[in-house]
């Protein structure tokens, strides 16, 4: 990390802009001493370096990596007797890189600053503990730091401990092995990004030890997974009681580094432990006509029994049995109902006998008014994880959210607010709707928020929704 010092003044990061009374400097100097070490550039081996115009680059972003230098500030210098200086003007954040070596080469050894500091916004980060600047503020030190990383491709990543969870569906068994994979930078540090797939890692799966793909296309019975950590898969690959053979390598700028040691594992023939149950999957889908879903289900034979229930995890009354079709109408009157399915005839919902029911869906039907006197400010609390709306549209942000309800309403202009208690940064936060010509012409933030399309709904969080007329709706999803 790079550090600047204030001269007879420690000051952690890198920071060029300070307030001086109530003025803003929106230019700073830059100070590289040429003798005293806590000053200076250093190399892996402690030894200072002097400053040239190719060992060091500047960056109003943070740098692209290790074999670009898109984006280089060239900062005028003057070299003064006892050390170098730099001079900007830029206004924004400020990165600093420096090279040991051929720059953007493999091979040559590379430092650079983890974090830009604003030198208009005197935007510090408040999480390494930066003192209030003196006044005037705009002459810096750079603190010594090292040029510490090497650019070359990586090393071998880690497998971790593999977990294992296996699932009835119908009569079929579905198994999940969830893998972790891991980096350690080393010494001296490689970093990892810039991979031509986006991820940091492949991993090869195989049947048969030391049976790996040469050029990573699955064949004779593997598998090749790219991830940036932790990642599960699931399906007919794996069966119980069988071993498979894992091996990993990590990805950079520079290519990719070697594969580490293929590690086995064998599945277990009882994952799921003692009394294993079933888990039918029950799938529900809002349709163009108003309070009416479909159903779909997998892993129930036959006709199936339906539950509902006021609350999750609460006792399910009987709703209809037998049940063949898949269409729904007139579900519930306002409010939410909460649906389980297990096959027809089977024990009712919580018995403890093996008959686990369904995955939990769920439908919300939900009226926002007018009041006679007032603004017409309507409590809303989202009741499931997932959300749709018709056609299976997925509602994931407060514009989502807005717009379906629109579309259920003849596009209706009624909304005029959406307001939430942000808990994070404890205050309310909000946005007010204005229209033209039937369409949203814009969107004005009240306490911070601008953008509908920047708010991401969270099931239990409370809304407040103004209206200027009535509207209905009705949404669904899953726990």
């Amino acid at each position: 990390m790079y550090k600047l010092k204030k001269k007879r003044m420690p000051i952690l990061g890198l920071l060029f802009l300070l307030f001086a009374t109530t003025s803003v400097l929106a230019e700073g100097n830059l100070r590289i001493h040429k003798t005293n070490r806590d000053y200076q550039i250093l190399d892996r081996n402690n030894n200072p370096m002097t400053p040239s115009d190719t060992n060091i680059e500047f960056y109003m972003s943070n740098p692209a990596g290790p074999t670009s230098n898109a984006g280089k500030l060239t900062p005028s210098k003057t070299n003064l007797q006892d050390y170098y200086q730099y001079y900007f003007s830029n206004r924004g954040n400020l990165w600093i890189r420096t090279w040991n070596g051929t720059p953007l080469t493999e091979g040559s050894y590379y430092g650079k600053s983890k974090v830009g500091f604003n030198i208009l916004e005197n935007n510090r980060q408040e999480d390494i503990g930066l003192p209030a600047p003196p006044a005037p503020a705009s002459q810096y030190w750079l603190k010594a730091f090292k040029t510490d990383y090497l650019a070359a491709k990586p090393r071998t990543p880690s497998i971790g401990t593999i977990g294992e969870a296996l699932r009835r569906v119908g009569d079929n068994l579905e198994l999940t092995l969830t893998v972790p994979v891991s980096y350690s930078e080393g010494n001296p540090k490689i970093e990892l990004g810039g991979s031509s797939t986006g991820n940091n890692f492949r991993v090869q799966i195989s049947k048969v030890s030391g049976q790996f793909p040469a050029d990573d296309v699955p064949q004779n019975g593997t598998t090749v997974i790219d991830t940036n950590g932790t990642f599960s898969l699931s399906g007919d690959y794996f069966t119980i009681n069988t071993t498979y053979y894992l091996r990993a390598r990590a990805y950079n700028w520079f290519g990719a580094g070697p594969w580490s040691a293929q590690i086995p594992y064998t599945t277990l023939g009882q994952a799921a432990g003692p009394g294993f149950a079933p888990v039918y999957n029950l799938g529900i889908q809002l349709t163009e006509t108003p309070n009416t879903v479909t159903l779909t289900w997998s892993g129930i034979e036959n006709g199936t029994d339906l539950y509902q229930s006021d609350r999750p995890n609460q006792e399910y009354a009987s709703l209809q049995t037998n049940l063949q079709g898949a269409t729904l109408a007139d579900l519930t009157p306002e409010g939410t109902k909460f649906l389980r399915a297990i096959p027809a005839g089977r024990t009712p919902v919580g018995a403890d006998n093996g008959n686990t029911p369904s995955e939990t869906v769920g439908i919300y039907r939900g009226t926002f008014n007018k009041a006679a006197v007032g603004y017409g400010i309507n409590a809303f609390v989202l009741p499931f994880s997932q959300v749709w709306g018709k056609n299976n549209k997925a509602i994931i942000t407060a514009k989502d959210l807005i717009d379906e309800i629109r579309s259920q309403n003849d596009n209706t202009t009624a909304i005029t607010y959406l307001g939430y208690w942000d808990a994070t940064e404890q205050k309310p936060k909000g946005v007010i709707l204005e229209y033209d010509n039937g369409s949203i012409k814009n969107t004005s933030g009240e306490y911070g928020t601008e953008n509908l399309a920047q708010i991401n709904l969270a099931r239990g969080q409370g809304y407040q929704i103004s209206v200027n007329d009535t509207i209905n709706f009705t949404l669904v999803g899953k726990m």
